[in-house]
């Protein structure tokens, strides 16, 4: 059974525990096992050091509030799954600041938890989604949420990653069937894109994490829609 490491970072005692009972319930009905840990502050989340899949982040927290742990945690770190947990949902609104899945506003109920469990496992699972990659006579792993786009120039393949950009053997095709139903489409012939990071349009250009993307004519009907199902879905 694939154990699922989250913590719940809340301060006030009845609210953690609410929490933490419908996690328990949840985990009952699922495939999953859950590692639970509890934070009284964003301070001693941070001070941790441990990794989580999932993070149940209150947003009115003593000291430090919940949404600048979050951006601290962003700093090092995007592979938590963000949930906001808030009684004033007008602070919702920045979670996309801090690169937040969802949030989920108090008093947390199982039926409504219940619902929004499944979205946040199967982020879980993408994000644990690997590729090898040959570079020279070496293999390396990079997990796919850490790739911005795929592209080829000439005969190489070139993976941009957050701060990098990998060459590696093989052909655009041979990622394109790999990544299938995974959030990766094209948006030329020589470009596949990572559909997560994509920040919007602008005339015949994607701009994909602060890169800007030539579209082609043929693609963009496509890649458009795709992109639409996907911040639907996800």
């Amino acid at each position: 059974m694939y154990t699922i490491n989250i913590a719940i970072i809340e301060d006030n005692a009845e609210d953690l525990k609410r929490l933490n009972d419908c996690l328990d319930r949840y985990m009952q009905n699922c495939k999953y096992s859950f590692t639970i840990h509890h934070f009284s502050s964003g301070e001693s989340f941070l001070a941790s050091g441990l990794s989580f899949h999932l993070v149940f982040m209150d947003i009115e927290l003593p000291g430090i509030s919940g949404l600048e742990t979050s951006e601290r945690l962003r700093k090092t770190s995007e592979d938590e799954v963000l949930v906001l947990v808030t009684n004033m949902i007008q602070y919702a609104i920045h979670g996309y600041a801090v690169k937040a899945a969802d949030y989920i506003v108090k008093p947390v109920m199982y039926e409504q938890l219940s619902l929004k469990m499944p979205d946040y496992l199967s982020i879980i699972k993408r994000k644990q989604k690997s590729v090898l990659i040959r570079q020279n006579n070496s293999l390396s792993k990079i997990y796919i949420h850490q790739i911005r786009f795929i592209e080829v120039f000439r005969h190489d393949v070139y993976i941009q990653l957050e701060n990098e950009k990998l060459k590696c053997r093989g052909t655009l095709k041979e990622f394109e069937d790999e990544l299938d139903g995974c959030g990766f489409v094209k948006c030329s012939q020589s470009c596949l894109v990572n559909l997560g990071f994509v920040q919007g349009f602008v005339g015949d250009q994607v701009m994909v994490d602060g890169h800007q993307l030539p579209m082609s004519r043929r693609e963009k009907k496509s890649f458009s829609d795709a992109f639409i199902r996907f911040e639907k879905e996800w």
